[in-house]
């Protein structure tokens, strides 16, 4: 029963790092894009607030199911 236990323990664990790797180079890729002038440009910034404006508040409500928006 240890053996069994060690085994999805170490499976679980392996699996966690590769996840938190995986996670990690997702972040370098975009602080390497961002460091490189990858940056919004002026009406793209503009299209994102736009959306954000058009966003519904109302609590219980979401994105895809409000009909307010």
């Amino acid at each position: 029963m240890a053996l069994a236990q060690t085994a999805l323990l170490t499976r679980e664990v392996t699996e966690l790092r590769a996840a938190s790797q995986r996670r990690r180079q997702k972040q370098d890729i975009r602080r390497r894009y961002i460091a490189h002038g990858g940056a919004l440009q002026a009406q793209a910034g503009q299209q994102l607030v736009e959306q954000l404006d058009n966003m519904c508040y109302i609590q219980g409500h979401n994105r895809r199911q409000c009909t307010t928006i």
